[in-house]
């Protein structure tokens, strides 16, 4: 994970780790709440109606926006079809990324520390004609510029670690809302996906 400045000074006042804990706690549980405030419902309708309605959706993030971009992948791929990631280990990026086209969009998740190679996946991606929505805590950006759709998650503060909660948060809800908006497509595929784990054998039963 990235550091972004240092803690602040506690004046030599000693703090318990439970004290701490609690204002770590209240201060994601205010991001989660302004998080509402940041998106616009034309962004969150267009999000939703691209993410369900394209024959593919690939997915991108660098460094730790990869995490992000890791988890939407494992999300949304349960509630539809052909979800892909992007970031290929076997560095085979631009193979991949060459397949897109224009009934497919593009998420791609742009948190600082921002990585360079992101801006050149968004425009081979434009540039086949593909839609974009861009996942970010940018207010403003060149990426932004090109997207259908900005979801913008505020996740600065005065902590040595940027926060992901409302992001994390946010993806989950997309996926949540596509399931429920495809309630019968999305069953069933989640069914085939249990299926399968079943057949294979290769999670764990029980809680």
């Amino acid at each position: 994970m990235e550091h972004n400045g240092l803690p602040p000074d506690s004046g030599g006042v000693p703090q318990s780790v439970v004290a701490g804990l609690e204002a770590h706690v209240q201060l994601d549980s205010r991001r989660l709440a302004s998080l509402p405030e940041q998106l616009s419902e034309r962004a969150l309708e267009t999000t939703l109606t691209e993410l369900a309605n394209a024959r593919r959706v690939w997915v991108v993030g660098y460094r730790n926006s990869f995490m992000l971009a890791f988890y939407a992948n494992a999300l949304l791929s349960q509630v539809r079809p052909e979800v892909y990631l992007l970031n290929e280990q076997a560095g085979k990026d631009a193979e991949l990324v060459a397949e897109i086209d224009s009934k497919d969009v593009l998420l791609a998740v742009d948190f600082r520390r921002r990585a360079k190679r992101l801006d050149g996946m968004v425009t081979l991606a434009r540039e086949a004609g593909a839609k974009l929505i861009l996942l970010s805590d940018a207010p403003v950006s060149k990426l932004a510029a090109k997207a259908d759709a900005v979801l913008r998650c505020s996740h600065h503060g005065g902590q040595v670690f940027d926060s992901y909660v409302a992001a994390v948060s946010l993806v989950n809800y997309l996926a949540t809302a596509m399931a429920g908006r495809s309630r019968k497509r999305s069953r069933a595929r989640m069914a085939r996906v249990e299926r399968a784990h079943d057949v294979l054998g290769d999670l764990e039963t029980g809680h």
